[in-house]
């Protein structure tokens, strides 16, 4: 007798406005221990006062971690006195669940609009979803949610129909919304300009985004303390490989007297996306076996664990 089918894998990578408090991340990264979920990744920034996580599990467990991690972003950071070189809207600032199946997509959205509603009711904060889980087309794309920020939403919720929550209260807090969503696996990754150049880099992203740049690719250039980064979201790998946007960065950095100092890739990657000797023609700092999704996965999982595929 055949067993019943095994909950298929997925993997979260929520965005918390804490890059400065060590105690707070530490608090995060405890809060998925706890739910008994391995932590694959943590990514923690000062100068964008944002970190990362990543990890991935079976639906159940992931919105129970879900839970308390909203939860404990809400009650322990204060938007009010939150500072930072990256764009940000709440404590949580958007939390994606990314199906590693294409057979789940259907059933990862509709679990997430549930989350989301369960978010609104059970812990009373506003949730907002993007992504292929959004309710309104305005809020497909997450930047026209977040625009404006933590402030403009601050001022506006409760009085501007922009800001009309999806579920929650539509009443401003210190710890701010959470965006909740959807999404196909995402490639993180910032080019550091050998010379500081924030304009130079401006110009780079302009050229490498948008209808007349290369697919599916989202770029900001800004800096950072001394340095200055050309910082990418690779929206569908399969596009635009990190190996053809690095070339395409380096070539017009290069034609201005400059060039990319190395990369930083933000999170996991898909082990396709790169080919070998990608990682060291493109400068990865710090990269190893442990940088690709699947081979982090498959080090924290048993053996009887479903097949994923990115």
């Amino acid at each position: 007798m055949s067993g019943m089918p095994l909950s298929p894998l997925r993997e979260c990578v929520p965005n918390f406005s804490a890059g400065r408090d060590r105690a707070t991340v530490d608090m995060l990264c405890h809060t998925v221990s706890a739910a008994g979920i391995a932590l694959l990744d943590t990514h923690v920034d000062a100068h964008y006062n944002r970190c990362v996580l990543t990890f991935a599990d079976k639906f159940e467990k992931l919105a129970a971690a879900a839970l308390g991690l909203v939860e404990a972003a809400t009650s322990n950071i204060d938007m009010t006195k939150h500072s930072g070189a990256h764009p940000r809207l709440g404590a949580t600032d958007v939390f994606p669940f990314v199906p590693l199946h294409s057979d789940d997509i259907q059933a990862c959205i509709n679990d997430v609009r549930m989350l989301a509603q369960r978010i609104g009711e059970e812990l009373g904060i506003c949730v907002y979803l993007y992504g292929q889980s959004a309710l309104r087309p305005d809020r497909h794309r997450l930047s026209n949610i977040r625009r404006g920020e933590f402030e403009a939403w601050h001022a506006g919720i409760g009085k501007d129909p922009r800001w009309e929550p999806d579920f929650g209260p539509a009443r401003p807090s210190r710890g701010g919304p959470v965006v909740l969503g959807t999404r196909p696996v995402l490639i993180a990754i910032n080019f550091v300009l050998a010379e500081p150049d924030a304009a130079l880099a401006r110009r780079i992203a302009r050229a490498v985004r948008g209808r007349s740049g290369l697919p599916a690719i989202q770029a900001r250039g800004f800096s950072i303390g001394s340095q200055v980064h050309v910082s990418c979201n690779i929206l569908d790998w399969r596009q635009t490989g990190p190996r053809r946007l690095f070339d395409r960065i380096d070539d017009l950095a290069m034609q201005a007297g400059n060039g990319v100092f190395h990369t930083e890739v933000v999170g996991l990657i898909p082990g396709a996306a790169l080919a070998e000797g990608d990682a060291e023609a493109m400068r990865i700092v710090d990269w190893s076996d442990r940088s690709i999704l699947e081979n982090r996965i498959a080090s924290v999982r048993s053996p009887t664990t479903t097949e994923h595929s990115v």
